[in-house]
């Protein structure tokens, strides 16, 4: 009986280092897992910041592009106004646009160059009106 005896007390043995060695295994991996769950969670919270702070910007430009938008409408509003004004201010006086007063003007001797400087006429434009409206001399005389 004695080799019964060894064997079994060689194979508690065997036993015993082999649950002591599943159990620093398991020990080991456990650290392994909370060392990762740590990493993971401060990736998480990492994104999370990043998210946040990305929501923030995205409702920074949305308020923007919302000014932007009122300001565009606001901006078409006095535009139209100073369309139908300008439109009002001709149907007034059609003899006091600046072609008028420039032919006025060239009728009075004025030269291309007085009509461009004075009433913001091209040169061409200029010259037609000084050829078509400048007093000419008698031919009788």
């Amino acid at each position: 009986m004695e080799h019964v005896e060894l064997i079994a007390f060689i194979s508690g043995a065997a036993i015993a280092v082999a649950f002591a060695l599943v159990l620093s295994i398991q020990r080991g991996l456990r650290a392994d897992l909370d060392a990762l769950a740590r990493k993971v969670e401060r990736k998480a919270e990492a994104q999370d910041a990043e998210l946040e702070a990305l929501h923030r910007e995205v409702g920074e430009v949305s308020a923007h592009a919302d000014d932007i938008g009122r300001r565009v409408v606001e901006l078409a509003e006095q535009i139209a106004l100073l369309a139908r004004q300008q439109e009002q201010m001709l149907l007034r006086d059609p003899d006091g646009g600046p072609y008028m007063q420039a032919v006025r003007a060239a009728c009075s001797g004025a030269s291309v160059e007085a009509l461009m400087s004075s009433f913001g006429l091209s040169r061409s434009e200029a010259e037609l009106v000084v050829t078509l409206h400048r007093p000419r001399a008698d031919s009788d005389a």
